[in-house]
């Protein structure tokens, strides 16, 4: 029978009552739900006021142009240009013993006149960049200063194989003058690490000459002036680290480029943030708050700078992460969620920091106290049987290991100096790789002493590391690209 107007269906009204009942209800729960969640971003996007960072301030120094470096840095440093073949020739040349020479040849005496105008450069007394400095602005600088510090060591190693052991040590000095200027007045800690990096590829060069037995002592001495104190190194660092806040402050102010520095690329898969920051970026990154994390941990960091290693925190980047990611372990973002992400993800490269500060602090005195046993060896016809035949008149103390805090080792018999290395286990100058690393040749971090050979023992040449494509001009940052 059809149904009609009048025809009555007591079980389908129910149920269609009931769905509507309860599909109200649900719109209602979700309403309570949104004005809920609404009012607690509302009530929690209020910024802490500005954070006390006094103590972690770095004034901006007054020099005259004609006193700093950086100008003719930025100047000269875009004419050392190589062609992919160029460079192809320059890594052989330094890691396979000194092939492709005459092309070198070629290639530094074209460059003769921009290694002319960087030593006026290096001679300079300050090296300081404009400031703000942005990643934009960095990054050319960067890759141009480590291709000059290549080339600066190339052009040491073939003085060396001409016999001009004078203009090996003269290049070498400035050398290692470009690397302090890089380092001691850093705006940035990516501009610190560049300059220990310089100074790395210098002491390699120095050690070429130290391995060269006809240079004479006198110019081995200049050198030894050039290294960096101490002092210089932790200044330098607790500057470098400082320096940090202030770019990252700066560059809260523009979150795009920040999470770009941090090398996050994928942050919109991150739904929560992306949906967060569309709702409320006043709720998902508070820029005063977030300062302050970072000036906290910052200073932790600042404290451990000069500290052996066996005295450092183990847990030091870790704590960071666990105190803050713990806090949004449920998924549920909570004030200032975005700001505490950051510090997770920024901050743990830190760890890293303080361990090349260390394993440089120790490569320097290592090359000090090998100068002054050239020195005793020129003077006595021998080397000493112990380092405390140095002191006072080749070292004015015996310099300590920065693992232990004892004195650094040396072997007159096997002709070594060495450091214990992280594991902080004398291995009596063991140059194996340490069991909880790979294997990778010639990488002093890496074995279970760090180990210096003070006669040069002939090895199988090592793998050439791939060469960097589109050196022969800077690359020009991307249209729309955003920078602190």
């Amino acid at each position: 029978m059809l149904n009609t107007p009048h025809s009555k269906d007591p079980d389908g009204r129910k149920e269609l009552l009931f769905h509507n009942k309860l599909g109200v209800g649900f719109l209602v729960a979700l309403f309570v739900f949104i004005l809920i969640i609404g009012a607690y971003i509302i009530f929690n996007t209020k910024d802490i006021p500005s954070p006390d960072i006094s103590d972690m301030t770095v004034p901006y120094p007054d020099v005259p142009e004609e006193e700093n470096a950086f100008l003719v840095f930025e100047e000269v440093l875009y004419g050392f240009s190589l062609t992919d073949q160029e460079d192809e020739a320059l890594q052989r040349f330094l890691h396979e013993e000194k092939e492709d020479a005459d092309v070198m040849r070629q290639v530094l005496q074209r460059l003769e006149p921009s290694f002319q105008r960087l030593e006026e450069g290096v001679m300079r007394p300050r090296c300081v960049f404009p400031r703000p400095i942005t990643v934009n602005a960095m990054l050319p600088i960067i890759s141009d200063s480590l291709l000059a510090s290549q080339l600066l060591w190339a052009q040491t190693n073939l003085y060396l194989l001409g016999g001009e052991y004078d203009a090996a040590c003269d290049m070498a000095n400035n050398h290692l003058r470009f690397a302090a200027h890089l380092t001691r007045e850093p705006e940035t800690l990516i501009q610190h690490l560049v300059g220990m990096a310089v100074y790395a590829q210098a002491y390699a060069s120095v050690e070429e000459i130290l391995h060269t037995d006809e240079v004479p002592v006198t110019e081995l001495l200049s050198l030894r002036e050039t290294l960096p104190s101490p002092d210089m190194l932790q200044k330098a660092h607790r500057q470098a680290i400082k320096s940090e806040l202030n770019f990252v402050r700066l560059a809260l102010a523009d979150v795009n480029a920040l999470l770009d520095y941090a090398s996050i690329s994928s942050w919109e898969d991150v739904s929560t943030f992306s949906v967060m920051m569309v709702i409320s970026p006043s709720f998902t990154i508070k820029p005063n708050e977030t300062t302050a994390l970072f000036a906290d941990f910052y200073r932790e960091h600042v404290q451990q700078v000069g500290k052996l290693y066996s005295e450092i925190d183990p847990e030091l980047g870790d704590k960071v992460i666990r105190k803050y990611m713990g806090q949004n372990g449920s998924g549920f973002p909570t004030p200032n969620f975005g700001g505490e992400m950051l510090v997770t993800t920024l901050y743990p490269a830190f760890s890293g920091v303080l361990m090349k500060q260390i394993h440089f602090q120790g490569y320097t005195d290592a090359l000090r106290t090998w100068i002054a046993l050239r020195a005793f060896q020129e003077a006595n016809g021998a080397l000493p049987n112990t380092l405390d035949e140095l002191v006072p008149e080749f070292l004015p103390a015996v310099p300590l290991d920065p693992f232990d805090g004892k004195l650094i080792r040396y072997d007159a018999e096997k002709k070594i100096l060495w450091l214990v290395g992280e594991d902080l286990v004398d291995q009596a100058g063991s140059q194996k790789v340490r069991p909880d690393e790979r294997d990778e040749p010639e990488d002093r971090t890496l074995t279970e002493d760090a180990v210096w050979e003070l006669q040069k023992n002939p090895k199988e040449p090592q793998p050439t590391p791939e060469p960097r494509r589109g050196r022969s001009r800077r690359s020009e940052p991307e249209k729309g690209s955003s920078s602190p």
